[in-house]
């Protein structure tokens, strides 16, 4: 029978070594001989957990607690909710599919097969694959409960991690339809959500313990990105999957779970977030700046933004997830956000000009802006996000559209605003970087491949 490749078939990451599997469960309740520990045996044993996606983190939050005793065919790539359910209402036939196929940005992975007709991407398997494709048939027999492999009247217990806080309207219809799917059995749901200031678990009046959402803390994904670990994170879903196990147990006081009357009202109380396109990009979930409009409906969602209007947002646009965070297995458990060096960094005046001069009839504080000349390395694909020290701090920015690897691209800084544009061609002096950065200056209002970063104060990232 072919190996289908993937992280099921790597070596486990050190998080997941048996000693420090045992000492996770042992702080988090499971083992001992106490009344509660007997319960959570009780109820583990009874139970077959099964990850939902959105990413694989997920799954490896229950290979932490030592609950993950099977494969199934969402445990290693990105999915969308409302593509999960999709899936699960056309006996996954177009699962599949794929539209797009990039090099790989997950360590040991050659390529990404993307932008899937149900909405999520694969970043460890080749779909094209035959032996892939017969592994997958079987996972999907597993999870449909088309095997003897678990028994019919077992309880499930289903683990996803949201993309965005919009699934959790969804959680009714996912629970309606594995119900559905599986009607010999008790079907309890567990939704974890991130980038949360506020800990805990949550329920609705409407669904009680049959659906419950953990919302996690904000600390691994906070402001600078630079505490993110793989290892964090796994800790972070282990914590929130042991909690529910354990309401579920009747191990905790029920009174600890807030309580909704419905989920409109519970996604209203938490912070609201998107974790990227699950079609070609890896989960990195992100705050929504901008602003908020209100017309005749009263305020449905009151933690929409981080910050108010006119009060100082944490840095614009977040990058992208590090590259083979949060797709699958890193070939590293710690690992900081992806910083590309860009190389042939000068800063230089935009040009020298009189105090009250103007360029084309325009203030002469534009004269004043700082210039960064940077090229491009040469194997950077498209809409990779670039690091570089400029103008006192760090700067990133993604890849403008229509730039490739070995271009020269201008940063000029302006009254906090840093403006990132393409050169057409490769910059060979200072005299030319003076000329370019003008034209550049006179043609930013018409370029399409600029973009535009709020800079921010003190040694704060920069962030496109």
């Amino acid at each position: 029978m072919a190996q289908i490749p993937g992280p099921e078939q790597q070596v486990p990451p050190p998080f997941l070594a048996p000693a420090h599997v045992q000492r996770r469960r042992s702080a988090l309740g499971f083992g001992g001989s106490k009344s509660c520990s007997k319960l959570l045996a009780e109820f583990e044993e009874g139970t077959e957990f099964i990850g939902l996606g959105c990413s694989c983190v997920t799954s490896y939050g229950l290979q932490a607690l030592g609950f993950k005793k099977r494969t199934y065919p969402l445990d290693w790539l990105r999915s969308p909710m409302d593509g999960l359910i999709h899936l699960l209402e056309t006996d996954f036939e177009d699962f599949l599919t794929f539209t797009e196929v990039k090099a790989s940005t997950v360590p040991g992975e050659k390529a990404t097969y993307s932008s899937t007709r149900w909405g999520g991407s694969f970043w460890h398997h080749d779909v094209t694959d035959k032996g892939v494709a017969t592994a997958f048939h079987r996972r999907i027999e597993r999870l449909l409960g088309l095997t003897d492999e678990v028994d019919s009247a077992m309880r499930r217990v289903f683990v996803r991690a949201v993309n965005s806080t919009r699934e959790l309207d969804m959680a009714r219809r996912l629970h309606e339809t594995l119900c559905q799917l599986l009607p010999g059995c008790q079907i309890l749901l567990l939704l974890l959500v991130d980038l949360q200031i506020e800990e805990g678990l949550l329920r609705t009046a409407a669904l009680g313990d049959s659906v419950l959402v953990y919302r996690i803390r904000d600390d691994i994904f906070a402001e600078d990105y630079t505490k993110w670990t793989m290892d964090g994170s796994v800790e972070n879903y282990a914590r929130g999957i042991s909690r529910a196990v354990a309401h579920w147990a009747g191990v905790t006081d029920k009174t600890e779970v807030k309580m909704f009357d419905g989920f409109a009202q519970l996604n209203g109380s938490c912070d609201q977030m998107d974790g990227g396109c699950t079609a070609s990009t890896t989960f990195w979930p992100r705050r929504f700046l901008g602003q908020k409009l209100q017309l005749r409906k009263s305020k449905m969602l009151p933690k929409l933004l981080r910050d108010p209007v006119g009060i100082k947002q944490q840095p614009f646009g977040l990058p992208s997830s590090p590259s083979g965070a949060v797709a699958g297995e890193p070939a590293k458990t710690s690992m900081a956000p992806a910083r590309i060096s860009v190389s042939s960094q000068r800063s230089m005046p935009l040009v020298n000009q009189p105090a009250n001069a103007s360029i084309d009839g325009k203030s002469s504080a534009r004269a004043s802006a700082k210039i960064a000349d940077l090229e491009v390395p040469r194997d950077v694909s498209p809409g990779t996000w670039l690091g570089t020290q400029a103008f006192g701090k760090e700067v990133r920015f993604q890849l403008p559209q229509g730039a490739v690897g070995g271009q020269h691209l201008q940063l000029s800084e302006l009254g906090g605003v840093v403006t990132v544009a393409v050169f057409a061609a490769a910059v060979t002096s200072a005299a030319t970087v003076a000329a370019a950065a003008m034209a550049a200056s006179r043609a930013s209002s018409r370029a399409s491949s600029r973009a535009v970063v709020p800079a921010s104060t003190g040694d704060a990232i920069v962030r496109l």
